[in-house]
């Protein structure tokens, strides 16, 4: 296996990493974004505020709360800063000064954001697991 010395000896600093969501019951498709982003750099995770999550997904959500989201993130996948998140993309990545923002799948919206992007394919359960 071959390294990047500059990495190794961290002269070259870490990439700032930003992604946002609901988390609303975190899952394996949650889990396998956040150790992926963990890959690219330091991740800052924007955690949607219980009041956006009730705008987003209905009346009857978050049934978890902010605080409980936060913690199952920090337990399943340590390592990733977390902060509460209002729903504007572009504002959270650039009071981060973001290298990148990593986007699941089945989210769409890249208009305007001011580093690159980095799009995660649907996570699948591994062959020998089914």
């Amino acid at each position: 296996m071959v390294f990047n010395d500059n990495i190794i000896n961290n002269s070259v600093p870490p990439k700032t990493v930003v992604l946002n969501g609901c988390f609303d019951g975190l899952h394996a498709g949650h889990i396998y974004l956040l150790k992926a982003a963990l890959g690219y750099g330091q991740v800052i995770v924007g955690l949607n505020t219980d009041a956006s999550v009730k705008k987003l997904k209905g009346a009857d959500r978050p049934r978890h709360t902010w605080e409980e989201r936060a913690f199952a993130i920090q337990e399943a996948v340590p390592g990733c800063l977390i902060e509460e998140f209002d729903g504007d993309a572009v504002r959270f990545a650039r009071s981060h000064n973001a290298d990148l923002v990593i986007r699941g799948w089945d989210q769409v919206s890249e208009r305007g954001l001011p580093c690159g992007v980095v799009r995660l394919g649907k996570w699948d359960l591994p062959e020998e697991k089914k």
